[in-house]
């Protein structure tokens, strides 16, 4: 199962916030619609316009890695 299934997303754009321990994603109209416990990642990194991590299973949607495309 791809990750946008796996959290209910499709193609459309979406703020990526680190804070307070967590990795938050946000839509324009400023619902999160997925988030991720910092201390339940395994591991985290960028390359060019491409941020990726990769959660553990005890992260709240399940283990697995996510790449996300970046403007910034």
């Amino acid at each position: 199962m791809d990750a946008r299934t796996k959290i209910g997303l499709d193609n459309r754009e979406l703020r990526l916030v680190v804070e307070n321990g967590h990795i938050t994603l946000i839509t324009n109209q400023g619902v999160r619609a997925a988030r991720w416990a910092i201390e339940h990642l395994r591991n985290y990194g960028y390359k060019e316009a491409d941020f990726h991590f990769e959660a553990g299973k005890r992260s709240e949607h399940g283990e697995g890695m996510f790449t996300f495309s970046t403007t910034v």
